[in-house]
């Protein structure tokens, strides 16, 4: 029988595909081990909803640069929208931040004025 952290297991990265995923990052601050990691709200498997997981509740992401990046290794700010991989495959509890999508911040998307179908803003 297979064990988890057996090269042979179902789990080792590559074997059995690459579990990507999509979401935003709420928080860079007070990362206990001091790697800039950042409480990322994964889409897909954490709710939208911060009543139903708050952001402390959220798994510390620990972002991932190129060896030649002279200026280390950090995460983007708050509500930046980042991509990654989960080291540990379909289980999913080891997040990386791979890169981060160019544009409107979460919030500064909520904030915005919303148009309807015909662009008038709704009132």
């Amino acid at each position: 029988m297979e064990q988890l952290g057996q090269i042979n297991s179902h789990d080792f990265m590559g074997k059995n595909g690459f579990y990507w995923w999509v979401g935003v990052v709420e928080r860079t601050d007070g990362d206990p081990l001091n790697l800039n990691r950042a409480k990322v709200r994964i889409f897909g498997h954490h709710p939208l909803n911060r009543n139903a997981v708050p952001t402390e509740d959220l798994p510390w992401v620990l972002p991932l640069a190129p060896l030649n990046n002279p200026s280390g290794v950090k995460s983007p700010p708050p509500s930046t929208w980042v991509f990654g991989f989960f080291l540990d495959g379909s289980i999913g509890q080891q997040p990386v931040m791979i890169g981060a999508f160019a544009g409107l911040r979460y919030q500064e998307c909520v904030d915005a004025p919303q148009l309807d179908a015909f662009g008038v803003m709704e009132v």
